[in-house]
């Protein structure tokens, strides 16, 4: 299970600063698993980048918190993956979106977590810089860090920032020993056509 300490993000000083060329986080992935792919590629990413087996991995067609789960990989109403065992570093967890006109499960998050410890943090922010390059922002702790999609940064107060005050919002950010993917492109498609469902001309 070592290996899989191949996956991380960040550096860069407290001081705030904006990458030149573009970033696309829809490239970016963290152990082989990206935003927007199928559950059954995540399965195989997972497999082959922690050796894991189909017992190793939680399939929650609910929410996790839920404790049900299916054994049997039916991938058609997939909520979230999670590896099985706790208290096993380190902690990977997949989230899903259900696309209302597809009705197929893609990524819409991907977390990936090691035990907080002074060498992790390092270990942590030394691959994530190698792996990903400068981070578009980085706290003044330099614990906390953020790539933004296409480099779509905006100042809220004072040394506050976020990626985008745009709609979707997609980033890469690593918090200490957690680096994790988010995407709410899904979400948002879904809530604009559950409006649209709602919107008809009467008829007397």
């Amino acid at each position: 299970m070592k290996k899989i300490i191949s996956l991380c993000l960040i550096s860069m000083a407290y001081s705030i600063s904006i990458l030149a060329n573009e970033i696309k986080i829809l490239d970016f992935d963290i152990g082989g698993v990206k935003l927007k792919m199928d559950p059954k590629t995540v399965i195989e990413k997972l497999k082959s980048t922690y050796s894991l087996k189909d017992e190793d991995i939680l399939v929650y067609e609910k929410s996790p918190f839920a404790q049900e789960y299916s054994m049997d990989m039916n991938l058609s109403k997939v909520r979230s993956f999670k590896q099985a065992v706790r208290g096993k570093s380190p902690d990977f967890h997949v989230g899903f979106c259900i696309p209302e006109d597809s009705k197929k499960p893609e990524v819409s998050s991907v977390e990936y977590s090691i035990p907080d410890t002074k060498e992790n943090i390092k270990r942590m922010h030394d691959m994530a810089i190698k792996k990903y390059g400068k981070p578009s922002f980085s706290s003044y702790s330099k614990t906390s860090h953020t790539w933004c999609d296409e480099n779509k940064v905006i100042r809220i107060i004072g040394s506050s920032y976020k990626c985008t005050k745009d709609e979707p919002r997609i980033s890469l950010n690593l918090r200490r020993t957690n680096i994790s993917l988010y995407s709410n492109e899904c979400m948002l498609n879904n809530i604009k056509i559950r409006e649209n469902k709602k919107i008809t001309s009467p008829k007397f």
